[in-house]
């Protein structure tokens, strides 16, 4: 049997999209049998089991890790509009604003 468990350090797995789209984004993951576990952190990875920041172990043969969930620190040295310490972009991916590449970029 193929258990999932998706562990997340934040208050959601999506967060990014917003209260809606992250509730809905989890309710489907739930809905195919895919455990969420938030505010908690992986603290231990052995041979045949996965420790939680909350104490619970894990049996497991397969771990899949990802990261790159916080923006670049490059990003804080662009003089650009700023949101949630991402370079603001419009719906087509164009910045705003003067990334100080010598020309100006699109405004919304």
């Amino acid at each position: 049997m193929l258990r999932i468990i998706l562990v997340s350090a934040g208050q959601g797995i999506f967060q990014e999209l917003g209260d809606t789209l992250n509730t809905s984004v989890q309710r489907n993951l739930a809905g195919e049998n895919v455990e969420i576990r938030l505010n908690c952190k992986v603290t231990a990875v052995k041979d045949q089991d996965v420790t939680l920041s909350d104490g619970t172990t894990v049996p497991a043969s397969t771990l899949v890790w990802t990261a790159g969930i916080s923006p670049l620190a490059l990003v804080d040295t662009l003089p650009c509009p700023k949101a949630k310490g991402r370079a603001s972009s419009t719906s087509t991916w164009k910045f705003l604003g003067d990334l100080g590449l010598g020309r100006r970029c699109t405004r919304a």
